[in-house]
């Protein structure tokens, strides 16, 4: 598992938790993108719909 050949443990530890930071962002950042994003417009789309639908 130790690709880089890094005996230390501290730095195992410290390059483990800043792959791990990179991975979260990495994939809240396509999921906000590619889900959240459209669900939202969706939302925002939807209620002026059903707001022109009562006002006239």
């Amino acid at each position: 598992m130790n690709y880089l050949g890094v005996i230390y443990q501290p730095a195992l530890f410290l390059l483990t938790i800043m792959a791990s930071i990179t991975a979260t962002i990495g994939c809240s950042t396509i999921t906000y993108r590619y889900i959240e994003l459209p669900a939202i417009n969706f939302g925002h789309w939807l209620t002026k719909k059903i707001q022109q639908r009562f006002q006239q």
